[in-house]
Order: C-alpha cells, then sequence, then structure tokens
C-alpha cells in the first residue's frame, strides 16, 4: 500500500473525466440540480450508467470545500479497503499465507500499480471484484439467506455502474448460482431475490427514461444491435490491447507470449479445479469459464477496448497464481520471480511515481498565479496546446474567477509547454498582459 501512497499527492490528474464529475458534484452541493445520470460508456454513441460514482465523491468534495484534492482522498480510501477486503476474503477462502501472497503480487505487479492510482470510475473494479468473491462464497456456505442474495445484487448493479467491464462479473454471478441451485438445491426465488436487487440499481435510469421517454434504453439497444460496416468490426481487435494488459507478467508486449501466457493461465485454472473442493472449486470453474468466455465476448463486439478494460481478471490472475505456488510448494520462487518482474519493470514503476507537472497541483497554482495576478480584474483566457483547457475551468470556478467572453479584455495565456518570457508553473506557461501587471 506504501508504494501506492509514494509521491501520490503530486500524481493526481485532473483531466476531462476528473472534471466531468467534479462539474456534477458542485451542480448538486451547490445549485441542488441533481443528476439521474453517471458516466458514458465508451464513446457518445454509448449509453449512460447511474450517477453513483458522483455521488460517493460528495462527503470528500465537501470534507476539502469542494476542492478536487478529494481525489487523493478518493485514492488513499479505495486502496485502503481494497487491501483490507482482499486479505479478508482470500484468507477466509485459502488462507492468512494466501492472502499475504496475493497482497505481495498485486504490490509489485507495475500495471495493478498504475490503475490503482488513478482517481475515475475503474478504480472501483479490483474492490467490486474481490466483494462479488467475499459474498460468493459467503453464501456457499450460508445460500438460503436471501438478505445475502439481495447484496449479491446490489453489488453487482452498483459495481457495474461504476464501469461496464463489471457486467463479466454478472456472467460469474450467473455461473455461480446456476452451481448453487443445481448442486446444493438453493431455491429459485434466492435468484428472483437476487435480481431485484441489481433492479433496484437501475432507478435512476428507470427514472431517467421514464421522463425522456425511454432515451437511454434506446441507446443501450443502439450500441449493442445497430448493424455497423462489416469491415467496421474486427473479431481479433481485443489482442492487441489485451498484449498490453499481459505485459506486466511477459514482460515485452508480444502477441506470442501474451498467447502462451493465456494458455498457461487456463492450464492452471482447469489444474485447481480438477484439485480442490467446495468452494474453491466453484471458484476455478467460474474463473476458468470467465478465462474463455472474455476474448469470445470482446471477439463478438468487434470493437477496440482499452487494456483497463480487462482490469477485473487481474484478482483472478493473481489468486490462481498464489494457490499454484503453495499447493506445489513454490511461494518462494514466486516471490523472487515477482521481485525479478518488478525489478525488469522499473521503469514502468518509476513513470507511475513520478511527479505529474501537468496535474491538479500544478493547475491549482496555475489558477492561484492568475489570481493573484488579477486582482478582480477584468481579463479573457486562451490555452496553446492540445486538450490543456482540461480542468481549469473547474478550478476558475472553484477560485472564484469569472473569464470575461469579451476578446477586448486583457489576455491571459496559458500555454504547455511554456512560451518564451512566460511565468512556468509545473509544464505550463502563464503569460500575463502589462495592463494586468
Amino acid at each position: 500500500m506504501l508504494t501506492r501512497l509514494y509521491n501520490l499527492e503530486h500524481r493526481i490528474t485532473f483531466g476531462w473525466d476528473q472534471e466531468q464529475f467534479s462539474n456534477q458534484i458542485w451542480n448538486v452541493v451547490k445549485n441542488h440540480t441533481f443528476t439521474l445520470l453517471g458516466p458514458r460508456t465508451n464513446n457518445d454513441l454509448g449509453f449512460f450508467l447511474a450517477p453513483y460514482f458522483t455521488y460517493m465523491l460528495i462527503p470528500l468534495y465537501l470534507l476539502t470545500n469542494m476542492h478536487p484534492f478529494a481525489l487523493y482522498f478518493f485514492v488513499v480510501l479505495m486502496g485502503l479497503l481494497f487491501f483490507a477486503l482482499s486479505y479478508l476474503t482470500v484468507s477466509r477462502i485459502f488462507s492468512s499465507r494466501h492472502a499475504l501472497l496475493f497482497l505481495f503480487l498485486w504490490t509489485f505487479n507495475p500495471l495493478a500499480h498504475m490503475y490503482d492510482s488513478i482517481p475515475w470510475w475503474p478504480l472501483y473494479i479490483p474492490l467490486g471484484v474481490m466483494t462479488v468473491l467475499f459474498l460468493f462464497h459467503y453464501l456457499h456456505t450460508n445460500s438460503k439467506q436471501l438478505l445475502i442474495w439481495a447484496i449479491l445484487g446490489l453489488a453487482l448493479g452498483f459495481f457495474s455502474n461504476m464501469h461496464f467491464q463489471f457486467v463479466f462479473m454478472i456472467f460469474c454471478a450467473a455461473l455461480f448460482a446456476s452451481y448453487e441451485i443445481k448442486g446444493k438445491g438453493v431455491p429459485v426465488k434466492a435468484v428472483l431475490v437476487l435480481g431485484l436487487g441489481f433492479l433496484t440499481t437501475l432507478v435512476p435510469l428507470i427514472l431517467f427514461d421514464i421522463r425522456h421517454n425511454f432515451l437511454n434504453t434506446q441507446l443501450l439497444f443502439n450500441f449493442f444491435f445497430t448493424k455497423i460496416d462489416v469491415y467496421e468490426r474486427d473479431m481479433f481487435i481485443w489482442i492487441i490491447p489485451f498484449t498490453h494488459f499481459m505485459k506486466s507478467f511477459t514482460v515485452f508486449p508480444i502477441t506470442i507470449l501474451m498467447q502462451i501466457m493465456y494458455v498457461l493461465m487456463f492450464a492452471i485454472m482447469a489444474y485447481l479445479f480438477f484439485h480442490t473442493k467446495s468452494f474453491q472449486k466453484v471458484l476455478y470453474g467460474i474463473a476458468a469459464s470467465l478465462w474463455i468466455f472474455t476474448p469470445v465476448f470482446f471477439g463478438i463486439y468487434g470493437k477496440r477496448p482499452s487494456e483497463y478494460y480487462f482490469i477485473f481478471l487481474m484478482p483472478f490472475i493473481l489468486l490462481a497464481i498464489t494457490d499454484f505456488a503453495i499447493q506445489k510448494k513454490r511461494a518462494v520462487p514466486l516471490i523472487l520471480t515477482s521481485l525479478l518482474l518488478a525489478l525488469i519493470h522499473i521503469a514502468w514503476f518509476q513513470k507511475t511515481v513520478q511527479t505529474d507537472y501537468a496535474g491538479l497541483i500544478y493547475k491549482d497554482q496555475v489558477v492561484h498565479y492568475i489570481k493573484q495576478q488579477t486582482k478582480g480584474r477584468e481579463f479573457f483566457l486562451s490555452y496553446d496546446g492540445v486538450s490543456i483547457d482540461n480542468g481549469f475551468r473547474y478550478l476558475l470556478r472553484l477560485r472564484g474567477l469569472q473569464v470575461s467572453e469579451n476578446e477586448m479584455a486583457p489576455l491571459i495565456e496559458v500555454s504547455l509547454p511554456p512560451r518564451a518570457g512566460s511565468h512556468v508553473i509545473g509544464k505550463y506557461g502563464v503569460t500575463i498582459p502589462q495592463s494586468l501587471k
């Protein structure tokens, strides 16, 4: 966990995504304009998820008086929750030794290290996976408790509305429920309760659709079923980002290495399925099925996903590797291998902990400097650089600065990289006209 916290306050980004949900929070808190919609999936043609992410951040923004430094506390809190829940879940399913080794591998995995520090929706995904696995394990021994089935449905709905990749855990839940019904005689009403819990999380979207002629439902249908040009669909397009996702294990983003690792992981999961009992056997049956289903889904989907769309797989990969190593009494070699991979990826680790001189801290310093220089006087603001305006509008409003719409007002320019003669703050240059000095 300490590796995640190192220099974190200087690594927090504040780009388009962060400004978007910060503006939503501002509208809820300051303008009392409540929203029924959260993030939009994929692109402008996608559908909307529920706004739970926005509302979950409100207490932290209130704590910082609406300053987006709340995102620092968000990352810290999510990290603490994930490590605590992971230890609890893995130690209950396996042992405390398994839990410690799993967290060791998670700590020194460069991809997990990178995504654990970004304040955005996918940060919830690993926590969601461990939450669902905890509930699976509990229900396996307490399968008649309908309340827990309802909680599982709520968890699936809540985390699916954080990032759409969590629908893969719904696939896992379907397999788990099928096993519990067929293998242990769990009443079908348990599944109905699970479904009711899931549907409850969709209430904001249902209310939105009722008020807007089922617009979001139409977007959802069009996203999956609208016909596109056959040449725009590629059933193998997922291979490239998945190869980069597996780079933390294969060292090099080479397709053949990814394919070898893919087959090896399936072999490990299959081996563990045939050499374990009780819930562990169920877990590896689900994991192996998920491992096969994932490329099939993305192949049918036919559009290129980002590499972080596979982050839900990371807990399953590391759990299988951990258990296999302990069963084979190879925990020490696994630790040494993990450290060796971390050493090989040292440049990657260094990059993830470096100060972001275009991040939140420096954007805030730019706005503070502008406020000092303008002293309440009218000014017009321009940006020179690719998408560098992202984040500044929220910070300007937070500082009480109103940018004039009069283009004849004194012009302040924020540039990246800095222009010659500008006042340099991080990667930004701020040029103040003589009339404001």
